[in-house]
This record gives structure tokens, sequence and C-alpha cells, in this order.
């Protein structure tokens, strides 16, 4: 479904110089990510359920179910990047695993994913029952099709079980509101959320007025971007 605004842009901050690396894009899609890298000099590898024919003609792709194990040898890649694709498999544990396994020593993971412990997150979740990014219009086959919303501690227990250790703690932005907007949404729809969108960002405002200017980053992030490293 590609990436929030500001999601490539921030991971590529976040990286730094890469030429000369050999990167894994984990759930590249048509690969748009992995062209960045591939243009800043990186061997990138990649892999999906699904095989693109938008792929960059220079990226070893191969395709695979990232709920089973990924199709490389261990201690394989300096980076792993995955990009907003955990909260769309069954086991967000084993993943995070195999991750583990296919990095050299020393080598880094960053790692992207809805942030359910946003205060408009917990908003929503408190009038409807769902997270951001969760709702009915998102959930399984439908919108951005995720099914498994992953809260930040989790992700860093699990990191530490696989030996990984937390680097950073990052977003791509903490004002606006990703929407998921179908293809056949109708202008009166895109308006609609345009509206809430703003309220939103307003009612998270008047909030932090009241609880303090210094909230930390999971208060306030839309997508989170976690950066660890193999031990």
């Amino acid at each position: 479904m590609g990436a929030s605004a500001g999601t490539y842009e921030r991971v590529l901050e976040i990286i730094g110089p890469i030429r000369g690396n050999k990167i894994l894009d984990c759930g590249c899609g048509k690969g748009k990510f992995s062209n960045v890298l591939l243009e800043k000099g990186a061997s990138v590898y990649g892999c999906d359920i699904y095989q693109s024919k938008s792929l960059p003609k220079n990226l070893m792709f191969r395709k695979s179910d990232l709920n089973k194990k990924i199709p490389f040898e261990d201690k394989s890649f300096d980076k792993v990047i995955c990009i907003e694709t955990i909260e769309h498999l069954e086991d967000p544990h084993h993943l995070i695993r195999e991750i583990s396994r296919v990095l050299k020593q020393k080598g880094m993971v960053y790692l992207t994913t809805p942030n359910i412990e946003n205060i408009k997150s917990r908003i929503q979740f408190l009038f409807s029952g769902n997270f951001h990014w969760f709702g009915k219009k998102e959930f399984g086959f439908k919108g951005s099709r995720h099914i498994n919303p992953i809260y930040f501690k989790e992700i860093s227990f699990v990191f530490e079980k696989e030996g990984l250790t937390l680097r950073n703690v990052t977003t791509n932005r903490t004002r606006g509101y990703t929407w998921y907007i179908g293809p056949q949404a109708s202008p009166f729809s895109r308006l609609s959320l345009l509206i809430i969108n703003l309220l939103a960002d307003s009612l998270y405002f008047i909030i932090s007025a009241f609880v303090g200017a210094d909230l930390d980053v999971l208060k306030k992030a839309d997508i989170i971007i976690v950066s660890a490293q193999k031990k």
C-alpha cells in the first residue's frame, strides 16, 4: 500500500551513508524505496509475497511469504529495512526473529509501523473500539490490509529476546494524520477525511497543551521508526 508521508525521507536520514552496504528491503512492495537505496550506492535485495512489475532492474528480488523463513542465509546483510510491513503479518515475532537471523553482527535493522499509542489513536479507540489504521475499512482484506497492531514495548521486548539492542525511536511526523483513501473514494469522502484530519490535529494540540509540551514521541508519532543493532 506504500508508506505514510515522510517515512521514506526520515528513514534515509537515520541510516546515513550506505554506499557499499548489503541491504535487505524486507516487504519491498513495488520497489520504490529499494530504488532510492540503489541510487545511493547500496547492494540491495528485496523480498515480498508478490513480485511487482515495477521493481527496479538492479534489485535482487526473491519472492517470499514473510510469515515463513526469509529466503536468505544467516548473517547476510549489513542492514535490514522493513517499512510498514510487520502489521500485515500473522506472526510479527517471527519476522523480527528472521530479521535478526539474516543480519550480520553489528548490523542494523530499521522497522516502521503505525503508532497505535499516540493521543489521536487513543481517542479513536475510546469512541470506536478500534485503533487508527485498524478500523473496519482498513482491517483484513480491506483498505490497508492491516491485521496486527503492535505496541512499541512489544517490539522492544522481541528485539531484546532476539539479540537486537534498541538504538533509536523516532517518527515520520508529529502533525497530520494518515488516513487510507480508496481509489474509488468520492470527492465528498476525501473532503470529509480532510476535515476529520484537521479536527484531530486541533484536538491533539488542545490536549497536549494541558498534558505538557514535552510529550514523548510515542504520544505524538504517526508512524514509529525503530532502529536496533545486532549484538
